[in-house]
């Protein structure tokens, strides 16, 4: 069996993509791509440091010592900050 039979019938062939690809003719990225990409890029930041200072806020009301809300402030900037950065390199690699 040859890879190109193996192809076909694996249907490992490219197909379209359900998500809307730049072509190489138009290289300039539009405004809804930009948003799209801030919007991504703040759901990947946001979520998890709402979701990390939720848990802790209720881990340390559960110990018996809450936290002061300016260090669940702090602690949830530090976080989305973090995460923006991390979020934005990836997304700029692609």
């Amino acid at each position: 069996m040859e890879v190109a039979d193996l192809n076909l019938t694996l249907n490992l062939a490219p197909s379209r993509s359900a998500v809307p690809r730049r072509d190489a003719a138009s290289p300039i990225p539009t405004d809804q791509d930009r948003s799209a990409v801030l919007l991504g890029i703040a759901l990947c930041a946001i979520f998890p440091a709402l979701f990390w200072c939720t848990a802790i806020w209720y881990a340390g009301h559960a110990l018996g010592s809450p936290p002061n809300p300016v260090t669940m402030v702090m602690l949830g900037v530090s976080i989305a900050a973090f995460l923006t950065v991390i979020a934005s390199s990836v997304m700029s690699s692609r």
